[in-house]
């Protein structure tokens, strides 16, 4: 990589109707510009984040869109963040503006780097696979996430080759520290390669990961005793030929505390996303299915956890406008287990613009 400063305006912004019977329409906005400098093998990055909209969720409490501001910024951290505070259990409307990223790395090579301070250690690449054909899946619904503070690290080996065999190979292990006073560790892998030697050969990539996280305190009531662990594991497959895309992906993850009057409590959530792709041109056409899954338990040693299961869909088509600005349309549609549903078409924008302002 050369020196240089490399620029980036990542959004998205969602209006569905009409609103599900769990609340008002679910609409959000969210924008991630950012920076970041390459001078050497020094690099420093700083990103914002900001974002308006409705935090109304499916039955089983997963979000309906990815539009939706994030939960990572926090204003317990002096100097990061404003988030907005609802005016009650019924108020719905999330916002939030703050730093997303500000951390300083080193690349030793081209392909090895490790990296200190504030960014998100915990969107995995499977996540990133998922949203790769600008479709954010539903098993996030199972992912470990940690509200930002200033302090992680993490050491990646990223190794890419788009005329040989093994296209990508990664390893990473991160560790970040959180404004709830909480830790996460989380490692995985990626792993992509060509099936033939055609010019333009299919592409099969692989990505697993886990991850382990302290659970914090209760905001309110007496302390927990053993606040306990809740560790997540998934994995991903992507296959590439042509303008055919097909996707699956799957996570986990499992939470135990004890609290102040010694009883056990459970959380579990599964997430299981199916998406098939067509990219022809300009455009894209996209079906997704989801199954999620959570059970929770608040006294396990006398009574048995509850479930609940949930089927999420959806049908769209895109078009990109210019490259970097893609406009949707589609459906989504939720169904759980409890006889609940909603139904609800949609509009998106996503935007991802990328470049690179190099030094002469």
């Amino acid at each position: 990589m050369g020196d240089g400063i490399d620029y980036r305006l990542d959004g998205i912004s969602v209006l569905p109707g009409p609103a599900p019977a769990e609340g008002p329409i679910p609409w959000g906005i969210r924008l991630t510009p950012g920076l970041q400098l390459n001078v050497g093998g020094f690099f420093t990055e700083f990103r914002l984040e900001g974002g308006a909209g409705q935090g109304t969720t499916t039955p089983i409490g997963a979000n309906y869109f990815d539009s939706v501001p994030s939960s990572s910024l926090s204003d317990k951290v002096p100097v990061s963040a404003w988030v907005y505070a609802p005016k009650s259990d019924e108020d719905l409307f999330r916002a939030n503006f703050g730093i997303r990223s500000l951390n300083v790395g080193y690349r030793f090579t081209p392909d090895f780097f490790i990296r200190f301070g504030r960014y998100r250690y915990d969107v995995t690449e499977h996540q990133r696979l998922l949203m790769a054909n600008a479709y954010s899946g539903q098993s996030k619904f199972s992912y470990i996430t940690i509200p930002l503070h200033w302090l992680g690290g993490e050491i990646r080996y990223d190794r890419r080759r788009g005329d040989e065999t093994v296209r990508q190979l990664l390893f990473s292990a991160s560790s970040m520290y959180g404004a709830d006073n909480t830790v996460l560790g989380v490692g995985q892998g990626l792993v992509s390669f060509a099936l033939n030697q055609d010019p333009h050969p299919p592409l099969l990539t692989l990505t697993a990961y886990g991850s382990v996280r302290s659970n914090p305190q209760p905001t309110s009531g007496a302390p927990y005793p053993t606040p306990g662990l809740t560790h997540g594991e998934g994995f991903a497959l992507q296959l590439d030929y042509g303008i055919f895309s097909g996707i699956a992906g799957y996570a986990h993850r499992d939470g135990f505390s004890v609290d102040d009057l010694g009883r056990e409590i459970v959380e579990t959530r599964d997430g299981l996303d199916i998406i098939l792709d067509l990219h022809p041109g300009d455009f894209r056409f996209r079906g997704a299915l989801a199954f999620l899954n959570r059970g929770q338990g608040k006294d396990v040693g006398l009574t048995p956890a509850t479930g609940q299961t949930e089927i999420d869909t959806e049908i769209s088509a895109s078009y990109s406008i210019v490259e970097g600005l893609q406009v949707s349309a589609g459906y989504r549609g939720a169904y759980s287990s409890d006889g609940r549903s909603s139904h609800m078409a949609f509009l998106g924008l996503l935007s991802t613009f990328h470049g690179t302002i190099p030094f002469h």
